[in-house]
């Protein structure tokens, strides 16, 4: 089975915010995994796609997170960008962008705090409204 074809089978069971909770889960996993020149540049060439994706979902004008919220992450999405360009050339440790992932699935895991999620397609995006709790309490 090709890795596409595992994709597709399991994809419909899980919605977009879970998608994207364990793309950053894995990520993390295969960052903290990378042990040698090649599979470190792999890790964050997959690492630097990811990120891309985020960024260009988060410039959409079909992206409806709250403003603040939508502003914090494309700046994690720019620094994540440049960190792995920049890892990648100079060899600066990995756990940065591990801790970014984790936090990035940690709080899409997160439950709103209200019913505020609209359907769009098949993406999910917040309504200005909603509330996320995050772990320590934190809210966006």
């Amino acid at each position: 089975m090709t890795a596409l074809n595992a994709y597709n089978a399991v994809a419909p069971q899980y919605d977009a915010r879970q998608q994207e909770m364990m793309a950053f889960r894995l990520m993390a996993r295969r960052l903290n995994e990378a042990t040698d020149r090649r599979s470190r540049n792999a890790a964050l060439g997959i690492n630097h796609e990811l990120w891309s994706l985020m960024f260009l979902d988060l410039s959409s004008s079909n992206n409806r997170l709250p403003p603040i919220l939508k502003q914090d992450c494309l700046t994690l999405a720019r620094w994540s960008l440049a960190y792995s360009t920049r890892a990648v050339l100079s060899d600066l440790p990995l756990e940065p962008l591990i801790e970014i992932n984790e936090q990035m699935a940690e709080g899409l895991g997160a439950k709103p705090s209200t019913s505020g999620a609209e359907t769009d397609g098949n993406r999910n995006h917040a309504r200005p409204d909603t509330t996320y709790q995050f772990a320590g309490g934190r809210q966006a």
